[in-house]
């Protein structure tokens, strides 16, 4: 891959999930309010899945070929985002006004994949 399309990709991808963390305030507000706590929540799940998956990918890349692993890795990370609305709408009722807690289980029943 040339260094410009990486770097692209890096910032599309980068950008998507930014995107997706403020959708998350606005899908979880009906749970647990529009809080301090709330918007805590989902930077710290969102910062824990980035960690998680970049030390899985470390991992993956050095066992096998990681111009192989980076389409599938995408696609299985669109897919996990399109299962974020159906996961909040199961668990969301049994987190209602669980405060800080109820709001990170919340965030990350639902986004930290």
């Amino acid at each position: 891959m040339h260094r410009w399309a990486a770097g692209a990709l890096a910032f599309v991808t980068s950008a998507a999930v930014l995107v997706m963390e403020i959708v998350a305030a606005r899908l979880l507000a009906p749970y647990v309010g529009v809080t301090l706590q709330t918007y805590t929540a989902i930077i710290g799940v969102v910062l824990t899945g980035i960690s998680v998956g970049t030390w899985m990918g470390g991992r993956l890349a050095d066992r096998f070929d990681p111009s192989w692993l980076l389409g599938p890795v995408l696609i299985v990370g669109g897919g996990l985002v399109m299962a974020a609305l159906p996961a909040l709408r199961i668990v969301g009722n049994a987190s209602r006004d669980g405060g800080a807690g109820g709001a990170v289980v919340l965030a990350g029943v639902a986004f930290l994949l």
